[in-house]
């Protein structure tokens, strides 16, 4: 489910911006994404540290289930960061 959320946050993340609207799609992209966006700032981090911890108590075929978890998930967070960078950027600009 989490992957799943990242990979709808990253295609929502082109899309976002501009004013906060209240109804329709609009208010998915200006309101709803960026919000969730922040949660997956810390939320992804925190799972590849968890997924860490528990890699270092498995052996063998758990072991590597865990380094794939790590991997894809390390890649969407990069992958999140980059397609957001816009949103973040203009957010900035106006902020000062």
């Amino acid at each position: 489910m989490l992957v799943i959320i990242v990979l709808l946050l990253i295609v929502m993340g082109p899309i976002s911006g501009g004013e906060a609207r209240i109804s329709g799609f609009a208010l998915l992209t200006s309101v709803v994404a960026p919000a969730f966006y922040v949660i997956m700032l810390f939320v992804l981090p925190l799972d590849i540290t968890m997924s860490r911890v528990f890699m270092s108590e498995t052996q063998g075929a758990e072991r590597a289930r865990y380094r794939f978890i790590i991997r894809i998930e390390v890649a969407l967070f990069a992958l999140m960061l980059l397609t957001w960078l816009p949103f973040i950027v203009k957010l900035l600009k106006t902020a000062y």
